[in-house]
């Protein structure tokens, strides 16, 4: 294996089972990692859109996140939303903005990683609603 090889990316995504193959797979193309630190939580964006910042949910997630960068060294986050979402039952444009809130609140706390914003629509394709960039870019 060579040291330039990129071994980890992380994927903070919804639980629902039926996003976490395309998401994973979508991560491991867009940046080149092998392998996909997946950080699950019933609708996550609604809590990194800085809304409920206190939160335990919110603390766990960035705490996960935290080891997947600081122990694996992953440098590339996508965070994930998508339609038909039970954990967080707001309209796809209302998730989209938490997304993008998301996106940026993530890019705050790690501004050495590349982050990114992944929208999956009924039909399971990801989507990347935010291209990856770092804090500033």
């Amino acid at each position: 294996m060579s040291p330039q090889e990129i071994l980890f990316a992380t994927a903070v995504n919804c639980m629902d089972g039926r996003v976490q193959r395309p998401v994973n797979e979508a991560v491991r193309s867009l940046s080149g990692a092998r392998y996909v630190d997946t950080i699950t939580e019933a609708g996550v964006v609604r809590y990194l859109a800085g809304e409920l910042e206190e939160t335990h949910e919110t603390q766990a997630v960035l705490m996960s996140i935290r080891v997947s960068v600081e122990q694996h060294g992953s440098r590339s986050i996508a965070i994930v939303a998508h339609d038909d979402c039970a954990g967080n039952p707001i309209s796809n444009d209302d998730q989209k903005v938490q997304l993008a809130k998301a996106v940026a609140f993530v890019r705050e706390h790690f501004p050495h990683c590349l982050v990114a914003g992944l929208w999956l629509g009924m039909d399971w394709v990801v989507q990347v609603e935010i291209p990856p960039a770092r804090l500033g870019e």
